[in-house]
């Protein structure tokens, strides 16, 4: 620029008011510290934020995160959350559709439910907490139960960092988390809560030696799931061909999850005592299964929806058959029972929406056997009751 052109800016801005330089030298200040970062205040209980003008928000101190979510309307200029360690709670980010990465420190407790719902382009989470408590749940509306998933319709989050010192990934954490194909668990780890990955798109998963607990339905309905390995050094679980047992005495002796991807023919181990409630739920793609000649109890809906499983073999050794084992197993034509004396059950083992026609599925037990079967209650029905040969 020119020094007389120079001259006149200088000249012209002289000739203001008092009042209207200042105003101009606010503007221009604020626009400079606007280009480092947009905003810092301190908000309350020791916590402060700030908004980088790369638009990460940084949110530090120590306690409980404000419920008022102050930096609400800055969510458009919001790409990434970084909690700083001493933050115990995370409030409502609900919606925050810039929002692609999610950093949890170490001190969080409790995530509120639905507190990142809705935020679609959100792709990274990185979870630290050791022992978060609370994150999601469920709830009844009218008599129907209703999951709160932390990261409900995030569609685009397929990767899940867990920290080498988390101790506790807790119920419902990854709930309906479709695009999350894979993960690793760490060998800190110890607890995995009740549907932790339920719904997942997870296809395979290996499960740590620290871990001691895993909580009901954790895996449970991941469609795409193929396999589940356990460390061998762990105490509390193992795994045999990709499904999950929990273990006594370096036995596997309670059958707990089949991932529902398994395809083909499986023999349950005759160290086995047990198969817990849905343990085979949903597994479309088997086709047949023997129990191992040790177990005793299945549990409700053990086989329900397995629709192309065309053959079972139950062994002499069970003497307690749970409700709706074979719910919608339409491929069945053929059910060995090995028990020479029929084990007492109801009208409902066999019930359930699209139960089994026992009027086409034959049902095989010992010579000595069929007129024994013939009259016993929940047995009587089926139309074809012939003798093993």
């Amino acid at each position: 620029m020119k020094i007389e052109n120079q001259m006149e800016i200088i000249y012209g801005f002289k000739q203001l008011t008092v009042a209207v330089r200042f105003m101009i030298i606010t503007l221009c200040v604020t626009l400079f510290l606007g280009s480092c970062d947009k905003k810092e205040t301190f908000v309350e209980s020791g916590i402060t934020w700030r908004l980088t003008a790369n638009g990460t928000l940084i949110i530090s101190g120590r306690g409980e995160m404000p419920s008022d979510s102050p930096w609400w309307e800055f969510q458009d200029s919001i790409t990434a959350v970084v909690i700083e360690d001493g933050v115990t709670t995370i409030g409502y980010f609900s919606g925050f559709s810039n929002l692609k990465e999610l950093t949890i420190p170490n001190s969080v407790t409790s995530i509120g439910r639905e507190a990142f719902s809705g935020c679609s382009s959100l792709t990274t989470v990185n979870f630290n907490a050791v022992d978060c408590a609370a994150m999601g749940g469920t709830s009844s509306r009218m008599g129907t139960s209703y999951v709160y998933s932390v990261f409900e319709n995030c569609r685009n989050l397929t990767i899940v960092n867990i920290g080498n010192e988390v101790k506790t990934i807790p119920a419902y954490a990854f709930y309906g988390l479709e695009d999350l194909t894979s993960i690793t668990i760490p060998n800190s780890v110890e607890y995995i809560g009740e549907s932790a990955f339920n719904s997942s798109g997870l296809t395979s998963i290996t499960i740590p030696k620290s871990v001691v607990y895993i909580g009901n339905q954790a895996f449970s309905w991941c469609r795409n799931l193929t396999s589940i390995s356990v460390d061998a050094d762990n105490n509390a679980f193992g795994s045999d061909n990709g499904v999950l047992f929990h273990k006594y005495k370096s036995e596997k002796t309670i059958l707990i999850l089949c991932p529902m991807a398994k395809t083909g023919v499986y023999t349950i181990p005759n160290s086995v005592v047990g198969i817990l409630d849905n343990a085979f739920l949903f597994c479309n793609g088997l086709t047949s299964v023997t129990i191992g000649n040790s177990v005793e109890t299945i549990g409700n809906g053990a086989f329900s929806g397995c629709i192309s499983l065309t053959s079972i073999t139950i062994p002499n050794s069970v003497v307690s058959i749970g409700r709706n084992i074979f719910q919608a197993c339409i491929s069945l034509s053929e059910i060995i029972n090995q028990s020479a004396i029929p084990q007492a059950i109801d009208e409902y083992v066999f019930g359930g929406y699209n139960s089994l026609d026992k009027t086409v599925v034959i049902l095989r037990v010992p010579a000595g056997s069929v007129a024994a079967y013939k009259a016993a209650d929940g047995w009587k029905d089926f139309g074809n009751i012939v003798a093993i040969e």
